[in-house]
């Protein structure tokens, strides 16, 4: 699984929303430890080279417009995976030659919607060159 025709070549980071930030960093602290970190806008949890991360549902829809919304607002849970990619034109290439929907965010990234993708907004992230 180490080569993806998407080109993603690891996971940057798990989101997930939850309204009760609190609830989420002690339940996390257990496995965790010191790992944990909160403020208030989210809770965020180092995992070697990723970060787990836990916003509340309004930053969560905000972050990722405008799919943000659809994810609904059952939480807390998982809901978007940023995935590391070495060529985001790559990646681009491959999505418009599947016919899936994504955009291309204002800062650089690829989003992919949570229809497209079994419920999960997929964003990669990495470089576009621009010509």
């Amino acid at each position: 699984y180490l080569e993806q025709p998407n080109g993603a070549c690891g996971v940057a980071e798990v989101i997930g929303l939850a309204p009760d930030l609190d609830r989420v960093a002690r339940a996390y602290e257990r496995i965790f430890g010191d790992r944990v970190g909160q403020d208030r806008d989210g809770v965020r949890i180092a995992a070697g080279r990723a970060v787990i991360a836990f916003l509340p549902p309004a930053a969560f829809a905000a972050r990722f417009a405008p799919f943000g919304a659809a994810i609904g607002t059952v939480a807390p849970r998982l809901a978007a995976l940023k995935l590391r990619t070495g060529s985001l034109q790559r990646t681009q290439a491959l999505l418009s030659a599947q016919g899936v929907r994504h955009i291309v965010t204002s800062h650089g990234s690829l989003l992919v919607p949570p229809d497209e993708a079994c419920g999960t907004i997929l964003e990669f992230a990495g470089s576009l060159t621009r010509a």
